[in-house]
């Protein structure tokens, strides 16, 4: 059937949506009737089904969601996202603050630069364990206070109003959230390798050349991988088991983000989050000591450039 709709003005897409629906099932039931089928033989004949899965491991069956482990998954990513891009940009700042008003000329008269961007990475990662503790602590007390304080709903089950057993589902669900300590003890260790990661890279970076006018395209390579992984999410959630998922959990630029969005869809397995874990930190030791090369190179200069002749002799100097 075609169908000429006759406008003065654009139509949103929900309202072209709930038009072309309306029609089609308006003449849908046209032609049941057309062809001798009661509608309600029809609305009879539908079958609804309500679905539960079962996690079937060594510990024993357990019910979970996908949905559930979707939001938590993507949650995560985005937790992950704003810290490495905050406490990164911060690094950043930092660094060419003290190119531009050459403060970082009087403290190199005490400190090595390598000794001064560790000093600066590992203060950044105190302040940020810090407040990710924080976070944690009120999250839990949070939850308690609402377990304690909150009246408890009570639920006639003589009236059948409410269907027990789906509230029992929801129960057992949330009971089996993806939020235990396992997760978060790796949700820090994914964010404290990643963030040595690029805390390197964003220093190193935005140390070369001159800070007004070099800083902000250099510091773009340094983005580029997060900016891959918050780009790629949507693939990693509607499959977490996947080739390309797999793959974006090992590469340690992409891990710290991609990771724990498996871990929260219960598609990994141990070996996989070990041996994530190994390469990020192996990442974390050459990035860390690539980082300090090109800081050190860098940091009281403003004529530097990034190109395959400088970067080669910076990592030999």
């Amino acid at each position: 059937v075609n169908v000429v709709i006759y406008t003065n003005k654009s139509i949103p897409s929900k309202v072209k949506s709930k038009i072309i629906n309306s029609l089609e099932k308006a003449l849908f039931y046209y032609k049941l009737e057309a062809l001798g089928i009661p509608r309600y033989k029809y609305e009879a004949a539908k079958v609804k089904l309500s679905t539960e899965y079962v996690k079937i491991s060594e510990e024993g069956e357990q019910k979970f969601s996908e949905e559930v482990g979707e939001i938590v998954g993507f949650a995560s990513a985005m937790f992950m996202y704003m810290l490495l891009m905050g406490y990164g940009s911060m690094m950043a700042n930092s660094t060419m603050g003290e190119k531009r008003n050459k403060v970082v000329e009087m403290v190199l008269v005490v400190v090595k630069p390598v000794e001064l961007l560790f000093g600066k990475i590992i203060g950044l990662a105190l302040l940020s364990i810090l407040q990710y503790s924080a976070w944690v602590i009120m999250t839990i007390l949070f939850g308690l206070g609402a377990m304690l304080f909150l009246p408890k709903p009570s639920v006639d089950i003589s009236t059948g109003d409410v269907d027990t057993e789906k509230v029992q589902n929801t129960i057992e669900i949330l009971q089996n959230l993806p939020v235990s300590w396992d997760f978060i003890i790796l949700l820090l260790i994914f964010f404290v390798l990643g963030y040595l990661v690029y805390a390197s890279l964003f220093a190193a970076f935005s140390s070369i050349g001159d800070p007004d006018t070099d800083s902000g395209r250099y510091l773009l390579i340094a983005m580029l991988p997060i900016i891959l992984a918050i780009a790629t999410l949507g693939i990693v959630l509607s499959n977490p088991a996947s080739g390309i998922s797999v793959t974006l959990s090992l590469i340690p630029l992409t891990s710290p983000i991609i990771m724990p969005v498996r871990i929260a869809a219960e598609a990994t397995t141990s070996w996989e989050i070990a041996l994530s874990i190994g390469l990020l930190l192996l990442s974390a030791y050459i990035f860390t000591f690539v980082g300090a090369k090109i800081y050190k190179m860098n940091i009281l200069s403003s004529s530097g450039k990034l190109t395959l002749n400088n970067l080669l002799y910076w990592l030999r100097s």
